[in-house]
């Protein structure tokens, strides 16, 4: 077995693996024993076990994303952004497609692209 340290929101900050356990990991909150096989990007803790990630169900337009659950972070080439209300929209000054990663600890890390016009 592997071990997961997770921080107080439930995000893993590392995975230690076989038996060269950690001793301390800075802002751990959670330790878990956890399977091999799994990933950082495939787990969240969320208070009392470790969950599966899932996968953002989120509606692509034109400058914009919608259905993000709040508390996403939105990474486009040129900024971030903490997503509080579900939805975000790209102003732009010309008509691109923006590449945007979501981060969120309780799903997979994802990029989508996002067609903007100006």
């Amino acid at each position: 077995m592997n071990t997961a340290f997770f921080n107080e929101m439930g995000g893993l900050l590392c995975i230690a693996e076989g038996d060269n356990l950690l001793d301390e990991v800075p802002g751990a909150a959670h330790v878990a024993a956890v399977d091999p096989r799994l990933t950082a990007n495939d787990i969240w803790f969320d208070g009392t076990s470790v969950c599966l990630r899932r996968l953002f169900a989120v509606s692509v337009s034109t400058n914009q994303i919608q259905g993000l659950p709040v508390g996403t972070l939105v990474i486009t080439p040129t900024e971030s952004y903490e997503v509080d209300d579900g939805d975000i929209e790209f102003v732009v000054q010309y008509s691109c497609v923006m590449k945007a990663t979501l981060e969120h600890p309780h799903f997979v890390t994802t990029t989508v692209e996002v067609p903007c016009e100006g």
